[in-house]
């Protein structure tokens, strides 16, 4: 369920590259220019108690927007701009619906490649707390959210992974092979929005084979 993007030339393709380069309170830790890290290792059950693997998302380009209580409604507000850019047709459908379009093509990708998703993934970062809590707060994500899967992490995972800032939305942008690619926290203004998009689209290129990826 992957489509494609404008055929871009390489050299038109390397105005991506340096956009990772953010500054000010949205802070970049890795992007498409820097050495990649080693394939991220992540298995987080959702509000229906299904486990979910980050493995199984190779050849796609997935968005895990993660945060703590105060920093959700950020990470709402950032993930459903995100789907709706990278799938135009969601756009005013209902949440169940519009988690099943599919993706926006790539432009110039052969007929007999799959075109890259992009997978935004929110993940409600809550700390171990008793089973029974855990009971109570997956109720209230299942209400709050009865047809789209939420990660639930009660076991500071996503902390210990990559980190945490406390009341903002934290994003962690893993490429077609399972490696971070890029890594922020912080509230996105309207120019630092669309560099993070931009290096979104750079990555579904690269793992389409319409750029070279890194080694």
């Amino acid at each position: 369920m992957v489509r494609s993007a404008p055929k871009a030339r390489v050299g038109d393709m390397k105005q991506y590259i340096p956009l990772a380069l953010i500054v000010g309170s949205f802070v970049t830790v890795a992007s498409a220019q820097q050495p990649v890290s080693p394939v991220v290792k992540l298995t987080l059950p959702d509000q229906f108690e299904q486990k979910h693997d980050i493995a199984q998302y190779r050849g796609h380009v997935v968005v895990l927007l993660y945060g703590d209580r105060a920093g959700m409604p950020s990470n709402r507000e950032l993930g459903e701009k995100l789907h709706v850019d990278f799938h135009p047709a969601a756009k005013g459908l209902p949440p169940g619906q519009a988690h099943r379009v599919p993706p926006r093509p790539l432009p110039n990708l052969p007929a007999d490649k799959v075109t890259p998703d992009v997978f935004v993934i929110p993940v409600a970062v809550i700390g171990k707390v008793p089973k029974l809590v855990q009971n109570l707060i997956r109720g209230q994500v299942k209400n709050g959210a009865p047809e789209v899967p939420v990660w639930l992490d009660f076991e500071d995972r996503m902390k210990q992974n990559f980190g945490l800032t406390e009341g903002v939305p934290n994003m962690v942008v893993i490429d077609g092979w399972g490696r971070v690619r890029f890594q922020a926290a912080g509230m996105l203004d309207a120019a630092k929005y669309q560099r993070m998009a931009q290096v979104v689209e750079y990555l579904r290129n690269e793992v389409a084979g319409l750029v070279q990826p890194p080694k």
